[in-house]
């Protein structure tokens, strides 16, 4: 799919807006983050994979470390303090999956969720 929006990124964009503002940014959005489809894929299968397995605390963490202690800060600075501006953001968004894709891969590496059972499901009612 990456591959894929990023060959065709006008004409996808082209579907919401034929506004050529609108065009060139979101065809630029779309080439940037296309790249970074991949790390996307990899960290919310296994987010989910580990939530299924019932280890959700080390997956919330990394998503916290990602999102508010990568993305955020960087958003700031290459958006602020280089010349990069808008695309900046875009970037810090791309990465960022990138960041949690990686450390999540770790995490799942490390076989330490395993010791995590989920609960088990009940059939009695919640309001007996």
């Amino acid at each position: 799919m990456g591959a894929l929006f990023f060959t065709l990124a006008g004409p996808v964009i082209s579907v919401f807006s034929k506004d050529p503002v609108v065009l060139a940014m979101g065809s630029a959005f779309l080439k940037i983050s296309s790249f970074f489809y991949i790390f996307i894929a990899f960290g919310l299968v296994l987010n989910r994979g580990l939530g299924g397995a019932g280890d959700t605390f080390v997956p919330m963490l990394i998503t916290l470390l990602s999102l508010w202690v990568y993305l955020v800060p960087m958003a700031w600075w290459l958006s602020k303090y280089t010349a990069l501006g808008v695309r900046g953001i875009w970037w810090a968004m791309a990465t960022s999956h990138a960041v949690n894709a990686i450390l999540i891969i770790i995490w799942f590496e490390t076989g330490r969720w395993r010791k995590r059972q989920p609960e088990a499901c009940s059939n009695k009612p919640l309001n007996p």
